[in-house]
Order: C-alpha cells, then structure tokens, then sequence
C-alpha cells in the first residue's frame, strides 16, 4: 500500500500563470477550471455583490450568440460552462467528455475573448440574485456570521462585503459590463487546472490557450486591505420574533501557508472543529444540554480569516453558555489537551484528507489552494505526515496562540434587552434593528469612506 498522496503535474509560466494538469483514464471524463485572482477586490464599496453578477453576464454566452442559444448547444454536450465569483477570485469552470473537450475549450475561448453581456438578462440575472439575498437575509444564523465578518474585518473587506438586496437594486448594466472586463483579466497568480481523461502534454496545452484568451492585465487587483475590527467588542441585532439567541465570538485568525498550520487545524479540531469530537461540545451540549451544536473554525486563506465560535441557545440561557464557552477556552489555554484528545483529532486530520482525495478536481483544488499559500507538493505531502507526529506541546502553545487572552469581539442576534442583561458591556455595546443591511451597521461605512 502506498503512503504518499496523488500527485498533480505543474507548471509555472513567465507571466506567473500556474497550470495543473492530473491525468487519470477511467473514466473518458476531463475537467477544467481557471481560477482568476479578483473577485470580489473588484466591487464598488457602495455595490458589493456587483463582480458576481457580472460574472453571471459572462456565462450568459459570447457575442452573435443569444442565451438560449448558449444553451443549447453546451447542453447538446452534456455540459455546463460556469463563470462564478468569490472573495479574492473568480473562476471559470466545466467538465464534458474527453471527446468533447476540444470543442468546450473553443466555446469557453469564445465567451472570455468577445462575452455578450447582454442587456436582455441583465435584470433577469439581478432579480434572481435580490430573491436569493431576500430569503438569506431573513435568516438569523446568516446574519450572526456576517456581522462577526464585519465586526472583525471592517466592510470594505473582500470577506467581510457581502451583498445585500438594496445594494443590488440600484446596480447597473454599464457598472455590471465595467467589472465584466475586469474579472477577465489574466493577473499574476493565475491558476488553469485540467484533470482526467487526457495527458499532460494536451491538457498543458488547452489550458495556456484559455489563459491565453483572458485580457492583458490594465487594472491591476488592489491587495487586501488590512482588518479594521470595530471599536465596540459587542454588537446586538435586535430581533424580538426569535426565542433564542444566535451568536459568534471572533477575533484574529491566519493566513494560508501559517508556519504553524498543523499544530494550529488539531488546536482547532479539539477547541470545538470536531463536530463531537470537540471541548466546546462536549462541555456545552453534552454537559450542559445548552445547545444543539456548537462548533470553531479557523479557516486558511489568502487573507487574514477570523477565528470563529459559532452557536445559538435558549434566550435565557444566554449568559450561562457563555460563561461555559469562556471557562472552556480558559482550561484549553491553562491546561491544555490530553494526549487522547489529540489522538482523536490526528487520527481524523489524517484520514481526512486521501479520502477527500477522490476525484482529479479535488486533488487539483488541494494542489492550487497549496499553491496560492506558497507550499509545494512536497510540503503538502509533509504537511500530511505531520498530522501523525506533531507533540502534544505544540498543539497545546498554539492553542494558546488562537484564543489569546480570551477576549473575542461578539455578535448576536436576538431580542437585545434580554441579551443586554447576560452580558458584559465592557469594551463598549453597539444595538441596532435586525433588518439593518450591512451598510448602516456600526464602524461600516464611516471609518471606512
């Protein structure tokens, strides 16, 4: 049996273009994804949301070709070509028949050289968004994770500007085309991946000529501005139509490529991104019957991400779980794991990952994210083998590391005056209505402009 994990053939271009090519022949199946640095570092600040519905109008199809038209044909071949939008990128995807594949690959050349953008589908397209954030924005748990993004990253962040209904309605067609032109630009650290039922030499060859139909580079994408956390450490969204309280505890997380990343994902599993597995549910739900689930994350991207806390109770059970959240992260950083907790988590870690390792986009996404935090696949390989002999000591001082001095910046959602009298208001209170949008929230549009 063998110990290592898949491999992904590489290649650096001089214009910083990487392309990925993971050949594998049973299933006559190929597929194919450009990932574009941008995204959302392309949205207006009053607009946010604005990139993913110009993205939206790219896939509507190129020019001479009507929608419908579009397709039909891409679905005369059991394909779909996808353009989509995300924090700090964009992509553009499909998957089809090896037999197929050459004339996918024109197709999608066609709508990156000379997209459509058509004026037809234009409200089409921002009507159906709207009616997507109207049913989100009803929903306290989204809400809750949105606010924490906002409280800790300030809202003119890429991860922290997320779109909302109002916005939207004033967005034009002429702004939509103007972003449309610059989420195809072909920037610096451009990803084509190809994986399936060809060679590397083909495949190597079909990404450059779509990489090479993206535009020359003429605005460059700004970096990530710095995290600007709010002044008040807590913020209420007050909704008196709910019985229980939806809350998020965050404060500075890490960037992908962390020198201490595996110590930090155990740190992490056995703090409360475990599931059951976890400290947090096991003394909160187990224990103490205050919640169904509760759980951390700390996520690894290109920009700095927020270590989060993420659960929900009975109103008037507000202040006790909180103050079980708080006892637990302090014998976490006093005390630390045991070496069975940590067994739990490196026996899971290390499953984890070849069994996510299925399919030649998923071992291409892992590769590309790799790439993007500066580790090759070397490292990524050492990485994995580190789950099984990283000390119990490290795990432990990162621990320490990502819950600090236990002060979090906290967000609810839920009737305000009960929440007020569970919790402590130092570092200062900030309350407004549920049904506020992102732009009127405190320290969003103020100290930002």
């Amino acid at each position: 049996m063998s110990n290592s994990l898949p491999k992904a053939e590489y290649l650096r271009k001089d214009d910083g273009t990487v392309l990925l090519c993971h050949e594998r022949r049973d299933v006559p199946v190929v597929s194919v994804l450009l990932r574009i640095p941008g995204g959302n570092l392309y949205n207006p600040l009053d607009r946010p949301g604005l990139a993913a519905l110009a993205t939206d109008l790219v896939g509507e199809g190129p020019v001479g070709t009507t929608p419908m038209e579009w397709r039909r044909i891409t679905e005369k071949l059991a394909a779909e070509i996808e353009f989509d939008s995300g924090p700090d990128y964009s992509t553009i995807r499909f998957s089809c028949l090896s037999e197929n594949l050459g004339e996918l690959c024109n197709l999608t050349r066609r709508a990156i050289e000379e997209p459509g953008l058509p004026r037809s589908e234009w409200k089409q397209i921002v009507k159906t968004m709207r009616a997507s954030l109207r049913e989100h924005w009803a929903q306290p748990s989204s809400v809750s994770n949105h606010l924490s993004a906002v409280q800790s990253l300030g809202y003119s962040h890429p991860l922290a500007h997320a779109p909302f209904e109002k916005a939207l309605a004033k967005a034009t067609l002429e702004q939509g085309v103007a972003v449309a032109g610059q989420v195809l630009q072909k920037q610096n650290g451009t990803c084509g991946m190809i994986g399936g039922d060809i060679d590397s030499e083909d495949g190597f060859k079909y990404l450059s000529e779509l990489v090479g139909a993206l535009r020359e580079i003429t605005i460059p994408v700004d970096d990530a501005p710095e995290p600007k956390p709010s002044a008040a450490r807590i913020w209420i969204a007050d909704n008196r139509k709910v019985d229980q309280v939806f809350f998020t505890l965050s404060r500075r997380g890490i960037c992908a490529g962390d020198p201490d990343r595996i110590a930090l994902r155990l740190a992490n599993y056995m703090t409360g991104g475990g599931a059951f597995e976890s400290r947090l549910m096991d003394k909160v739900r187990e224990e103490a019957g205050g919640t169904y689930g509760i759980h951390s994350r700390l996520q690894e991207q290109r920009l700095e991400t927020p270590f989060k806390i993420s659960s929900f109770t009975k109103v008037e059970r507000l202040g006790e779980m909180l103050g079980i959240v708080d006892q637990t992260l302090k014998e976490i950083v006093e005390q630390g794991f045991t070496e069975d907790e940590l067994k739990t988590a490196r026996g899971n870690l290390y499953g984890a990952l070849p069994l996510r390792l299925t399919s030649p986009s998923a071992i291409l996404d892992w590769v590309a994210a790799g790439i993007r935090a500066g580790l090759d696949q070397d490292a990524l390989e050492q990485d994995w083998h580190a789950y099984e002999t990283m000390p119990l000591e490290k795990v432990n001082a990162a621990a320490r590391r990502v819950i600090g001095d236990g002060e979090f910046r906290k967000t609810f959602v839920g009737p305000a005056q009960e929440i007020q009298r569970q919790v402590s208001a130092a570092g200062g209170v900030e309350i407004f209505p549920f049904k506020t949008m992102p732009d009127k929230w405190p320290h969003a549009m103020i100290s930002e402009r």
